[in-house]
């Protein structure tokens, strides 16, 4: 059987590209190991990873001391000489400093789960990108499968056509068949190429490089909670935990600017001689006096940005909470369909070779031969869409809980 026999191609295709994977330039990834690989190596991970360290440079500039000032003065009169070295430090007032610097501590920690919230839906999408790649694959198979299919009844239909027992018309439908497949074929070749070419730049790979993937993808159902179980953590999750913190931080930092209407004190102390006979030591303090300066904007400018953040976050959860309950909805919905569909895929191409049997023995129609093919190329597209569209939602239930809910493991 030609299904047999293809079965048999893709074995030996599988060993000849196991076997490219030896050469320099190619690199093999299974589904298990892409987190890891996107995490070191992907740009838009590095990005992530570079803002979050840019916060800490910023609180590290924020809370730094300021350094000590050294002054000397030299005065020279009629009768006498006079200098002095001044060593002179200026220190924030307590109550401001604690304030500031916990609002700081605040902020690293909002900006630290921020980033792990944004690697999480990067994983996501790189994830969806993987699924997407080898599920095309598999859909090029099958259409490369129905295309020999057709090959063979357009060339019992061009026999018939000759012998006089087929019309011209319907050997032109049969014809017009085989260019619509052959078009459908080419298509997705192209969007697959399209994809890996895109997803292999978002994950880090270079043009030139071989990339193997080796994880096969197949329909997995899953467990899913109740939707209010998810919803009741999620305040829990680093999406909403960033925003949260950040306000906090934000609030912590006005406070912080209100306590400095009087911003810092000033120490100095020195040695002072006066020549010919008289030495000695000074020292004293200085505070400014806030007659014009309160030092009220920055707080009010931090303030707002706290009740902006509060604002999104609440959004945000609102959203997120509709959003998380329409996936668990689809997913098990889907679940429904595609448990049903995976449990007989298989053997839907052992029936079409069967079709085609029956139809160079005269038993089927060439409409009927036609009709059936055409409800194959329409179910097998909808199929692997659905499948798709089922790994990107449980993907993005994984981002958003932060939970592992899928793997795929190398399949024999």
């Amino acid at each position: 059987m030609l299904y047999r026999a293809f079965k048999s191609a893709s074995l030996w295709i599988t060993v000849l590209l196991i076997t490219a994977n030896a050469q320099a330039g190619s690199i093999t990834l299974t589904f298990d190991q892409l987190d890891d690989y996107a995490k070191s190596k992907s740009a838009r991970a590095g990005i992530i990873e570079h803002q979050f360290q840019s916060v800490r440079a910023e609180r590290d500039q924020q809370l730094q001391w300021s350094n000590p000032e050294l002054s000397y003065d030299r005065e020279d009169f009629d009768v006498t000489e006079e200098y002095q070295f001044t060593l002179s430090k200026s220190f924030e007032v307590p109550w401001s400093n604690l304030k500031k610097r916990s609002g700081w501590k605040d902020r690293v920690e909002s900006a630290q789960l921020q980033s792990e919230h944004e690697k999480l839906r990067l994983l996501s999408e790189l994830r969806t990108g993987y699924v997407e790649q080898q599920l095309l694959s598999e859909y090029l198979s099958r259409l490369e499968m129905l295309r020999a299919i057709m090959t063979d009844a357009s060339h019992v239909a061009s026999d018939r056509h000759t012998e006089g027992h087929l019309s011209g018309v319907e050997e032109h439908l049969i014809q017009m068949s085989v260019i619509s497949l052959n078009a459908s074929y080419q298509e997705s070749q192209q969007l697959k190429r399209d994809l890996e070419s895109s997803w292999k730049g978002e994950i880090g790979i270079q043009p030139s490089d071989n990339l193997i993937m080796s994880s096969p993808i197949l329909y997995q159902a899953i467990e899913l909670q109740p939707a209010t179980e998810y919803l009741e953590n999620l305040k829990e999750r680093p999406g909403h935990q960033y925003r949260r913190i950040l306000a906090q931080s934000l609030a912590k930092r006005a406070s912080a600017e209100k306590g400095k209407f009087i911003p810092a004190l000033n120490f100095y102390g020195g040695y002072k001689k006066i020549e010919p006979a008289t030495d000695g030591y000074v020292a004293g303090v200085s505070i400014d006096i806030p007659l014009f300066n309160r030092n009220n904007a920055a707080a009010k400018k931090l303030d707002i940005e706290r009740r902006i953040v509060e604002r999104e976050n609440e959004i945000y959860f609102i959203e997120i909470e509709t959003h998380l309950s329409g996936l668990v909805r689809s997913i098990n919905e889907a679940q429904q369909s595609l448990g049903i569909v995976a449990e007989h895929f298989d053997e839907d191409l052992e029936s079409l070779n069967s079709l085609v049997y029956s139809y160079e023995e005269g038993w089927l129609t060439l409409n009927e031969l036609l009709n059936a093919i055409q409800i194959e190329v329409a179910g097998l597209k909808d199929y692997y869409n659905m499948l798709i569209s089922y790994y990107e939602n449980i993907f993005q239930l994984e981002a958003l809980t932060a939970t592992n809910l899928v793997s795929f493991g190398k399949q024999e």
